[in-house]
């Protein structure tokens, strides 16, 4: 996972052991599928 980690620029700050890339955006931990379809749909702008 390290590499995946390394590819998208996840901040070590932000690590943890469940990573998952949707669209632009990546989410870290267990995140509900409702929080996900909400990110989908709103789009917010991304954090560099």
């Amino acid at each position: 996972m390290s590499s995946i980690k390394r590819k998208y620029q996840i901040p070590p700050n932000m690590e943890s052991c469940h990573t998952a890339v949707i669209g632009d955006y990546f989410v870290e931990v267990h995140v509900p599928v409702a929080a996900i379809e909400k990110l989908l749909a709103e789009k917010p702008a991304q954090r560099t």
